[in-house]
């Protein structure tokens, strides 16, 4: 049986180089639409078009009968009625996807500051997710999330829950990541099933 090789991980100057060439250990976020064209892109429906359709034909109604049959500006009730209702249609959905996505991003952070163990400076300390360098030796064990794209230095019975199914990891080094090329062995964030291990990322 082999033996277990000792790692010294990087020093606190090589993690600040490396941070400070690679940056931080997060997901890029998307460029984000801006508000005004987020509220527009609820105008979009199918449902709405067809209201809309309908509210401009009722107020062609509603204003020949106003100026032409001189009717009472009651008329004017069922075109507000149907474009006040397409105002709180779009704007509620408005609200509620905007909440959503609020909520996505608070829970993005904390993921970000999960406890991770890493090797650095010869110890074994905790760091935030996003405090991974590349270089840096991470250690994992049973039910944890791979925080990042790793080449996988050793294991012991090492295999992670991917969509349900178990998949083994080689003892020999290999590589793991979010991505699908040659010699991957595990996805990103997939949890591991059994045993533990360790990568360089």
């Amino acid at each position: 049986m082999s033996k277990s090789k000792h790692y010294n991980g990087l020093s606190a100057r090589e993690v600040e180089e490396s941070r400070a060439r690679h940056g931080v250990n997060v997901l890029t976020p998307p460029e984000k639409t801006p508000l005004w064209q987020r509220f527009l892109e609820k105008f979009e429906d199918p449902i709405i078009i067809i209201l809309l359709i309908a509210g401009v034909f009722s107020l062609l109604i509603s204003c020949y009968e106003f100026f032409g049959l001189d009717k009472e500006a009651t008329v004017f009730f069922e075109p507000i009625g149907i474009f006040v209702a397409v105002l709180l249609s779009t704007g509620l959905a408005f609200y509620f996807e905007l909440k959503a996505n609020q909520e996505f991003e608070i829970l993005n952070q904390v993921n970000d500051e999960e406890p991770v163990r890493v090797i650095r400076e010869g110890n074994t300390v905790e760091v935030p997710k996003c405090d991974i360098v590349v270089g840096d030796i991470v250690m994992i064990g049973t039910g944890d999330d791979i925080p990042a794209d790793a080449e996988l230095l050793e294991s012991v019975q090492l295999s992670d829950d991917r969509h349900g199914r178990r998949h083994p990891g080689r003892r020999r080094a290999a590589r793991i990541g979010a991505t699908h090329r040659r010699r991957i062995d595990f996805d990103r964030r997939a949890p591991l099933c059994q045993d533990h291990g360790r990568g360089r990322f």
